[in-house]
């Protein structure tokens, strides 16, 4: 179990260094840098301990477990990530009409009567506890966030309440498909789920670009 607790102790730091860098009621832009110089830092220690890393068993299993898989993945861990996602998801969840109203933009959010701080900081709390909890149980497993969102909202619209609904969702199916893919594509093979969703994601993050790139010529 150290692998998921030293997984959810990392992502907890993470996020509290997130916070404090960018201001819990600062716009995203701030929280995307913040993000940004976060994740290069911790790339960069990552790195370092597989350079200093005189194993090369654990070394090679680093390496497999950012790639994202379910492997060898039981019920325990189920057991250890499942609660923290369920308050992550409820923090999340209750914020849909904040959402909503945010779309509109702050001010209007705060004649509405919600609170655009208070809101950022339950999101924040409510990411930081999905995510993390997740991907200290399978690893890295990417582009899932990038693509679901987009294809939900051609169908649902775009209120935000209803794609983060259609999304855990939606994310739910691709990530199973991926691995029944993956089993059934090389059971021989062991290639992790994660590589298969980046296989998929980066090309379609290829697409997205051109097509704001065309619409913003247009």
């Amino acid at each position: 179990m150290a692998l998921p607790l030293a997984g959810l102790a990392g992502a907890a730091l993470a996020t509290i260094g997130i916070a404090m860098l960018a201001g819990v009621r600062s716009g995203p832009m701030p929280f995307l840098l913040a993000g940004v110089a976060v994740a290069a830092m911790c790339g960069a220690l990552v790195s370092l301990v597989l350079n200093l890393s005189r194993n090369p068993f654990a070394a090679s299993e680093a390496i497999f477990w950012m790639m994202g898989s379910f492997t060898d993945r039981s019920r325990v861990h189920l057991m250890l990530a499942a609660p923290i996602i369920a308050i992550g998801s409820y923090l999340l969840w209750r914020l849909g009409a904040a959402f909503d109203a945010m779309t509109l933009g702050d001010e209007v959010a705060e004649t509405l009567g919600h609170d655009p701080g208070h809101v950022r900081a339950h999101v924040v709390a409510g990411v930081a506890l999905t995510v993390g909890a997740a991907t200290a149980v399978t690893g890295i497993i990417g582009f899932v966030g990038l693509i679901v969102p987009h294809l939900v909202r051609g169908y649902l619209g775009a209120r935000p309440s209803h794609v983060m609904a259609g999304s855990a969702i939606g994310g739910a199916i691709l990530v199973l498909a991926a691995d029944v893919a993956v089993r059934l594509m090389a059971p021989y093979a062991d290639i992790r789920v994660g590589v298969l969703t980046a296989t998929l994601g980066a090309p379609f993050f290829l697409w997205l670009v051109l097509r704001l790139r065309r619409g913003g010529a247009s």
